[in-house]
């Protein structure tokens, strides 16, 4: 993070970009940050009552119309989400977060979006997850986070991984990676 970044006030946040389809499609401001957020790890997540290992790995896009988007979440049992579509995203960059190298413009990348959701006995439907990923330094791991709920047709909380206090988990294990946008893609 830039020394001029570390300097501003605790809380502020330094640059913040939402984006639907339609802004993206657009080609407004909002369509001009140009960033991704990479990773993967596990954390204890809840599903159904029961305490689960959750294991997740990701390549998404600030840009919600850039594609690929990818998304895999697996949890105990042989359960798993696939996301197909992306709905929204918001990447931001906080003055309380140091993601350090490599230098990027976010440090957190908040999204929603459906997919394919497999359950170990054979049965598919479709869900909804909503994220947020957080890149907080080197090493990843426990500086890292992770807030997400998937939900399915029916509304239904299939799995979630959120504190007491509905705030975001470290990582147990694993790395999210901020990056600054390059190529045609970015």
């Amino acid at each position: 993070m830039s020394s001029s970044l570390k300097r501003l006030v605790v809380g502020t946040v330094a640059a913040a970009c939402v984006l639907t389809p339609a802004a993206a499609m657009a080609g407004g401001k909002a369509d001009k940050v140009r960033a991704r957020m990479t990773g993967g790890g596990h954390v204890l997540g809840m599903s159904l009552g029961e305490v689960v290992k959750v294991t997740h790995g990701f390549a998404l896009h600030c840009r919600t119309a850039t594609e690929p988007q990818r998304l895999q979440i697996n949890w105990s049992g042989g359960n798993s989400f696939h996301l197909t579509k992306l709905i929204s995203s918001s990447c931001t960059e906080s003055s309380r977060i140091d993601q350090e190298n490599p230098d990027a413009p976010i440090d957190t990348y908040n999204g929603q979006g459906t997919g394919r959701l497999n359950f170990g006995g054979g049965q598919t439907d479709t869900g909804t997850a909503t994220w947020r990923f957080v890149d907080g330094g080197e090493p990843g791991g426990g500086n890292d986070r992770i807030r997400l709920t998937i939900v399915d047709s029916a509304g239904k909380t299939v799995v979630s991984v959120v504190t007491s206090s509905g705030d975001s988990k470290p990582l147990t294990s694993g790395n999210h990676q901020a990056h600054r946008g390059t190529g045609s893609k970015a």
